[in-house]
């Protein structure tokens, strides 16, 4: 499978565009669009060739939900019932799989509430029989299983596997992870043991030989595809590449939603500013830049207009830019057989990087943003790589 365009505010032009040929799916968003839209939206997808899989999107029940209110399935009790009841949440099925036949979904994420107790048993539990719910009711339409994993909470590898068991069932067509994280979204995840969780967790469930989507993916993704991901999705904003409970609010600079321009860049596995690549292009380490689906016919386009007009603004371009090395990535790792070794190589390789900038007194504008996140990479990779032999 390819990679999923995870769908947020004004995402709809991206669809289809040129450079990002190599999205096959995506994550419809009932947040951003009013029911006729999202029914218009899924039919024109799906006649493109795209798979569509619906988020219902029912995480934070006390947030702002802006167009979410709207949707029919949506409970007009939602902020006043015990999301522990099962029975309320049969109710909320029947609605849903009516919904997602009303505007032609043909696939769908089952609803999963975030708790107080989510991470205890009982909350899996509860989570597997909504989806049990949703599957009874979905006559004809592809069922995956949402499971959220709040991984800072996880305190070891025995309830990585103790979730995969709970949330185990061969009805599903799929399932679509969800990693909660405290970390802001701007920055990259830097925490070993937490993404080796999750690599676990991808593994254990790709074992059940079902799709294995995992949502809301950043520049990790490869990490996961090496686990055994059949899909990742990422969107334009910070916060659609990084699962957060803030992800409602408006997007800023300081929250990550991608109100500056970013230049991705294989070569540190990092993103750069405008300044930071203009000081990187005029020293003798030019050359690095473009490394890898860095190189897109994006790149061609911020680099000419950075030349050309450096003052005229590149945000949008700078989003089709990171998208395109995302969706080509991920589908030259799907291809090869040996993906975990090629990781391997760009890790150490973008580490690297990072020190012969250090040699050259080469400094980002942002003060975290110098590589420390690769260590931890490569770590969690080793890992995974010892857990199999």
């Amino acid at each position: 499978m390819k990679a999923f365009l995870q769908m947020g505010h004004h995402s709809e032009n991206l669809v289809g565009e040129k450079g990002l040929s190599e999205f096959s799916g995506i994550i419809l968003s009932p947040v951003n669009r009013l029911p006729d839209q999202l029914a218009s939206d899924t039919a024109d997808y799906i006649k493109k060739g795209y798979s569509v899989l619906l988020d219902p999107q029912l995480y934070f029940p006390a947030t702002e939900r802006q167009k979410l209110t709207e949707q029919p399935y949506f409970p007009d009790d939602m902020d006043t019932s015990d999301l522990s009841s099962l029975k309320w949440w049969k109710n909320l099925s029947d609605k849903l799989s009516s919904f997602c036949i009303e505007i032609g979904i043909k696939k769908t994420a089952t609803p999963a509430p975030l708790t107080r107790n989510s991470s205890n048993d009982e909350y899996y539990s509860l989570i597997s029989n909504i989806g049990a719910s949703i599957l009874e009711k979905s006559k004809g339409v592809e069922v995956y299983q949402t499971v959220i994993v709040h991984l800072p909470t996880i305190d070891n590898i025995e309830r990585i596997y103790r979730i995969a068991s709970l949330v185990s069932n061969s009805d599903y067509k799929g399932y679509y992870l969800v990693f909660l994280w405290d970390k802001d979204p701007r920055n990259e995840i830097d925490n070993e043991t937490m993404l080796f969780y999750a690599m676990e967790l991808i593994y254990s469930l790709a074992n059940l030989e079902k799709e294995i989507i995992v949502s809301h993916s950043g520049t990790e993704m490869p990490l996961y595809i090496v686990a055994g991901a059949s899909s990742c999705a990422s969107g334009k904003f910070f916060n659609l590449r990084r699962f957060t409970s803030s992800r409602y609010e408006e997007p800023t600079e300081q929250s990550g939603g991608g109100q500056l321009p970013y230049w991705f860049e294989q070569g540190y596995m990092a993103f750069l500013r405008q300044t930071d690549y203009f000081r990187i292009k005029t020293s003798k380490l030019s050359s690095i830049l473009g490394t890898g689906y860095s190189s897109n016919l994006w790149s061609k386009i911020i680099e000419e207009q950075l030349v050309t007009d450096p003052e005229k603004a590149w945000l949008s371009h700078s989003w089709r830019h990171y998208l395109s090395w995302f969706s080509e990535t991920h589908k030259y790792l799907k291809e090869i057989s040996n993906p975990g070794i090629v990781l391997s190589d760009w890790l150490k390789l973008a580490e690297s990087n990072w020190e012969a900038l250090e040699s050259e007194d080469i400094l980002m504008d942002e003060k975290k943003n110098d590589g420390r996140w690769l260590r931890p990479w490569r770590q969690a990779l080793g890992k995974f790589k010892a857990a199999r032999k």
